[in-house]
């Protein structure tokens, strides 16, 4: 937030289900980026994380990115779909 940018790219969550964390805890971390870039006159574009082997859970993967799309589409906001 300090640069200021125009936009700002968000890749996030990949980490934190390879490493354990919940995705309720993922999907909360996420929406405070974008709601800080947004208060901030930044735009975020949202990504989906692309599939990965260490993935624990599918589910948990399919239900991370469901939320940044339906989050994106809710807000108007930019989305690179990388799932896809």
């Amino acid at each position: 937030l300090d640069f200021n940018p125009d936009i700002c790219i968000v890749l996030g969550g990949t980490n934190d289900l390879v490493n354990g964390r919940s995705v309720a805890l993922a999907i909360a971390d996420l929406t405070s980026i974008y709601q800080s870039l947004v208060d901030a006159g930044i735009t975020p574009v949202l990504c989906t994380i692309p599939a990965s082997s260490f993935m624990p859970s599918e589910t948990a993967w399919d239900t991370l990115n469901q939320f940044i799309v339906d989050y994106a589409a809710v807000n108007k906001l930019l989305i690179v779909d990388f799932a896809s």
